[in-house]
């Protein structure tokens, strides 16, 4: 069948796939990097589709199950590459590392947590804390984004994964084969897709 340039529906499936990927390519820099990792129009634009992307209904039961696992993912990918960069930035802002690679937001960010941290010393040098240090504290604190209690899967490895960083925003360091550990049910279930371990308890 000849190529139709003028056809929307060829169109459209051509660009179908291509954020998802494009996802999965920016948030694996950002784990594998320490340094926060720099964000291009191209990618900055692929996060504002991805994020504004919607379920299309149908009666085929199948399709919706695969399009809520397909959306549980993306959500993920969205909520861990926020986590990451935050961390990050935090990180840095304590450190007073100068970063060239934030977004004019994350640059918002960033020079609050300066002067929140700022203020915090001076505080501190003086003596007089009384309750700020547990407000800058709350202020600074990276807050996971599904802080909300979750599902958890008792799995056991079937490979070493090394370091995971779970939706519930903690970090499980050095998972080696045959662990058995408890996994937000997220994590689990895209670990479990990938066949590097399995489900031996569904819990709270």
């Amino acid at each position: 069948e000849p190529m139709d340039e003028n056809n929307p529906n060829k169109t459209e499936s051509k660009k179908q796939g291509v954020p998802y990927d494009r996802l999965k390519e920016i948030w694996k820099k950002e784990f594998e990097k320490e340094d926060l990792q720099p964000l291009t129009e191209e990618e900055i634009e692929i996060l504002r589709t991805i994020t504004s992307m919607n379920k299309e209904e149908t009666s085929d039961t199948t399709i919706n199950i695969l399009q809520d696992k397909m959306i549980k993912i993306i959500d993920f990918y969205i909520n861990d590459l926020a986590y990451l960069r935050l961390s990050k930035i935090i990180s840095f802002a304590v450190k007073r590392k100068e970063v060239n690679t934030l977004t004019p937001i994350e640059k918002q960010i960033y020079n609050l947590i300066r002067k929140i941290i700022k203020s915090y010393r001076n505080k501190l040098k003086q003596g007089d804390l009384g309750t700020f240090s547990i407000k800058t504290l709350n202020a600074i604190q990276v807050n996971p984004p599904n802080k909300v209690r979750e599902k958890r899967e008792l799995i056991i490895t079937k490979i070493n994964l090394g370091d995971l960083v779970g939706t519930d925003g903690y970090i499980y360091k050095n998972i080696e084969r045959k662990n058995i550990v408890s996994l937000p049910k997220d994590n689990a279930e895209i670990l479990e897709q990938r066949g590097v371990i399995q489900i031996i308890e569904t819990g709270e």
